[in-house]
């Protein structure tokens, strides 16, 4: 399968390209003059630089059909999956899920804002639309911008759906998507941006300063620092035992760099652990070891127990205590709340 797919879309590529070349060969330009050998470089160049990302764009997608033929995650990117039970852990498999193109979208509008965001979108179809349709190229000038800002722009755009895509990852197009904007941006939707973007600074500087509403994720900089704290007062309990968490990657990062315990994630129960598979830890020479285990609660609705220890991480352990939960700032709107458990003898799997 995976032959004829990259074969697809290599010969869809160029004939792309043959179109593009077909436009501007020597015959319709003026050799004799510096100019006219200075345009047919130029153009050629930019076709040179089309075909290095089509080569390139194709040999990700063969990676990405391997990936989800194999249900296996790629290395260093965190693929969102489903909760199981009140654990959202990164379980590798590969889903179509809307909701990921719209959080992409949120997060660009949060960053660009409406208006700019809106005129990257619109110029974006406008030229992809010219070259796929009308196999016209753009002027040199906007050919060079395009090149730094569509495949990166619009590529994230086309993956989001499957993976969960970084609001920064977008960021390198966003120098050259402002040059491109101001060719087409009126002084009145310019004002309208700085009006917008003003108004939008003082609103987040007020939520940093003084933190009106609750942001129920672990995407908040509010109370790790206590959670850590609080860890290692729970962990004078058992100074040998090990910690770790398993929502994604945050929890345990936090308490590496905030406690002075050894920490890890779902690399426990032998999972894909993003950068703590790359750490050097071997999980069998922990066997035997007790552990904590953190898991933050998200929904923070009481203060009460989990009441049992996720099924997945269940047997890896002889047994387990649930102790009481780690609360931060009680009662007010920065209050945070960590399940912990007491997990006894630790069994890696062969």
């Amino acid at each position: 399968m995976l032959v004829p797919l990259f074969g697809k879309y290599f010969l869809m590529a160029l004939g792309v390209l043959h179109r593009f070349a077909t436009e501007i060969k020597p015959s319709k330009l003026d050799l004799d003059n510096t100019s006219g050998r200075n345009e047919i470089m130029y153009k050629y160049f930019f076709i040179l630089l089309l075909f290095q990302k089509t080569i390139f764009a194709s040999n990700v997608l063969t990676g990405v059909v391997v990936d989800i033929q194999n249900q296996t995650p790629i290395e260093g990117v965190n693929i969102t999956s489903g909760e199981e039970g009140t654990t959202s852990n990164s379980d590798g498999k590969f889903e179509i899920k809307p909701l990921l193109l719209l959080g992409a979208i949120g997060h660009q509008l949060f960053l660009l804002l409406p208006i700019l965001f809106s005129v990257f979108v619109v110029i974006s179809l406008k030229h992809i639309k010219k070259v796929l349709i009308k196999f016209k190229l753009p002027s040199e000038k906007t050919l060079f911008l395009l090149a730094f800002f569509i495949p990166t722009f619009i590529g994230f755009f086309l993956i989001s759906p499957v993976y969960w895509v970084k609001l920064n990852w977008m960021m390198p197009s966003y120098i050259t998507g402002t040059i491109i904007a101001g060719m087409y941006i009126t002084k009145k939707l310019i004002k309208a941006q700085l009006m917008i973007a003003i108004i939008f600074h003082l609103a987040v500087a007020s939520q940093v300063l003084f933190y009106f509403v609750p942001i129920k994720s672990d995407d908040t900089w509010v109370g790790w620092k206590a959670l850590g704290e609080k860890v290692e007062e729970i962990s004078k309990n058992d100074p040998e035992a090990f910690i770790f968490s398993m929502d994604g990657y945050k929890t345990s990062a936090q308490l590496r760099f905030f406690t002075s315990k050894t920490v890890f994630a779902q690399n426990v129960i032998q999972e894909p652990a993003l950068q703590f598979d790359y750490l050097d830890d071997d999980m069998e020479d922990h066997r035997g070891r007790n552990a904590f285990y953190i898991d933050s609660d998200k929904r923070n609705k009481n203060n009460e127990k989990l009441g049992s220890l996720p099924v997945k991480i269940k047997p890896y352990f002889k047994s387990y205590i649930e102790l009481n939960p780690i609360i931060i700032n009680e009662g007010t709107s920065k209050e945070r709340k960590f399940w912990v458990f007491y997990c006894k003898n630790y069994q890696p799997k062969k």
